[in-house]
């Protein structure tokens, strides 16, 4: 099988490589060629720092495709359940990865960064790469989280597990560059996580050395902590003078907007420090954290896309994480599974070729219904 020349690219603050549909003519010039979509995830890239900081390698991508200002991600902002939302298309509470440390009250396990490798935890969602290779086409990984675990006893063939030890040079050089030269007909979608510094040689190499579509998803730092252990209570303390800074909900009363309470892994009590202010064990003090309020502009990242399905030098405000999941396997050519997100919301980044006649219909229970006839000029 032969590969055609380009790759289709999402930039986030999450990496992943998939392939494209060759069922259109007037993208792909016979069904032998198989165009791949490529998610890169920057974690700990606040979208301000677009702002703030000069990089003109990221600045050439934006100008020859599309950049989403500011993406909302889902709550708790924290690494895990953001990466499963990503590729799932779901609200923590329906996919069931919650926070980077959880208890389950009702098989009495316990996850962690550490020991996340149980099915247990991951088998609630049907991520995309399983849909992807369920189709026929392949999928390869370097440190995404969740494509080391066998889920819904399928296990990714491809990738790299993810170690929060490796650093940037070692990820580049030992993982990205294996995960690229794998044989590429065997590839259809790929999923790269963990970039943090070194943007502007590495876009370089990425992007413009592979003539690629690409996604890049740029992430968030903040603060927030919350303890999901067993042993944990909560006791108002006595003779507090000035505010708590911080926000305590019982379960059942944690905010609509945050979709985080109709989970059976969610604690009874939950608290959501104040932005600049974090919830710590042992008095130990972190520079910045990351997990708070999903409204706040400093828990959201950007997103910018490049390739030929992708419009060029267009600009959008914000849309929600959840929406890149239906646009992925619209991007791929898979049925997507009940999600949360909406085409509707991000079909204008396309250009009218991966448009036409296009209808997206959502039936699903409890999830987003409607068609949507996504037909328009470039």
């Amino acid at each position: 099988m032969q590969v055609s020349g380009y790759l289709c690219a999402l930039i986030a603050c999450t990496g992943l490589t998939l392939s494209m549909p060759a069922g259109n003519q007037t993208r792909l010039e016979s069904g032998n060629h198989v165009p791949l979509l490529l998610l890169v995830s920057f974690d700990g890239f606040r979208a301000d720092y677009l702002k703030k900081y000069s990089f003109p390698n990221l600045e050439k991508f934006f100008s020859e495709g599309v950049l989403v200002h500011e993406l909302t991600n889902v709550f708790t902002t924290k690494t895990y359940p953001n990466h499963y939302s990503l590729v799932t298309g779901l609200y923590a509470e329906s996919h069931g990865m919650l926070a980077s440390i959880m208890y389950d009250p009702v098989s009495k396990k316990t996850f962690s960064v550490q020991n996340d490798s149980d099915p247990f935890w991951w088998d609630e969602a049907t991520p995309i790469w399983v849909s992807v290779e369920e189709s026929g086409y392949k999928a390869a990984a370097a440190m995404w989280p969740g494509t080391d675990v066998s889920i819904q006893n399928h296990t990714l063939k491809y990738q790299f597990e993810y170690d929060p030890k490796v650093t940037f040079q070692e990820f580049f050089f030992l993982h990205i560059i294996q995960t690229l030269t794998w044989p590429l007909q065997k590839l259809n979608f790929v999923f790269l996580e963990q970039f943090r510094g070194g943007l502007a040689g590495v876009f370089g190499i990425l992007v413009y050395g592979a003539a690629l579509s690409l996604v890049i998803l740029a992430r968030f730092d903040a603060f927030y902590f919350f303890y999901q252990n067993p042993s944990f209570s909560f006791q108002s303390p006595k003779n507090l003078s000035g505010p708590a800074n911080m926000h305590a909900y019982l379960k059942d009363n944690v905010p609509d907007r945050l979709h985080y309470k109709n989970n059976g892994r969610i604690q009874p009590i939950l608290l959501v420090a104040d932005e600049g202010w974090t919830i710590v064990k042992n008095g130990k003090l972190p520079l910045g954290d990351h997990g708070y309020d999903n409204a706040l502009p400093s828990m959201h990242p950007f997103l910018a896309a490049h390739g030929p399905a992708f419009r060029k030098g267009y600009k959008m405000s914000s849309f929600n994480s959840v929406d890149l999941y239906p646009l992925m396997c619209h991007l791929v050519g898979v049925p997507p599974m009940p999600n949360n997100g909406s085409f509707s919301h991000v079909r204008c980044a396309l250009v009218n070729d991966w448009m036409e006649g296009f209808d997206l219909i959502q039936t699903h229970a409890g999830y987003v219904k409607g068609i949507v006839n996504c037909s328009f000029k470039r």
